[in-house]
């Protein structure tokens, strides 16, 4: 793995957090552009982390929004 590699995906685990840490200091569901725009980063990239959290059930959708998955 090349630190490039590395250094990205350092960077996507931070926002990843950012996304979980920004929906719990909320406390309600919201939608990718409103997550990105609270924690200013671009709607792309947190287009695609929310769905990778979607698909490892780590959120959850809810009526178009989403909202952080409680243990």
């Amino acid at each position: 793995m090349t630190e490039d590699t590395i250094k990205r995906r350092a960077r996507g685990l931070d926002r990843a957090f950012d996304i979980l840490d920004f929906l719990k200091e909320i406390g309600q569901p919201l939608r990718p552009n409103e997550i990105a725009s609270g924690i200013g980063s671009p709607k792309s990239t947190v287009y695609e982390l929310v769905a990778s959290l979607l698909e490892r059930r780590i959120l959850k959708p809810v009526g178009g929004r989403c909202q952080e998955q409680l243990p």
